[in-house]
């Protein structure tokens, strides 16, 4: 018979058969570190968003003395490190135009290619 480890420090496991981690602290430091690597690409495509998100407030606060339009060249927002890949949800206008959306902050593509900033 095979001495059973603890799944977190690898020490020999004592009592129960089924027993899977040698005391509390390492069965909470194994659930913790499998919760953190299920997470990290969630946490990473959230960074994204928010990031995307700053840069659209930013624009979307100096818009006041452009006028009742903003419109942005997608170069401009990509040297600015917006990353298009990701966005929290998305709609249509009633030409069928898609708009996507970071939060509350939305862009939607002009004809002429500049991209509309738009409040959501």
């Amino acid at each position: 018979m095979s001495s059973k480890t603890c799944l977190t420090c690898q020490e020999t496991l004592r009592g129960r058969s089924d027993k899977k981690f040698c005391d509390d602290a390492c069965r909470s430091m194994h659930h913790q570190q499998k919760a953190q690597d299920e997470l990290g690409s969630l946490r990473q495509i959230n960074a994204l968003l928010k990031k995307n998100r700053q840069i659209l407030a930013r624009l979307w606060q100096s818009k006041k003395s452009e006028g009742p339009k903003l419109l942005l060249q997608r170069m401009a927002l990509l040297q600015q490190g917006f990353v298009f890949d990701f966005h929290t949800h998305q709609s249509s206008d009633s030409n069928g135009r898609r708009i996507q959306y970071w939060y509350d902050l939305g862009l939607m593509e002009e004809e002429d290619g500049r991209l509309a900033l738009l409040l959501f």
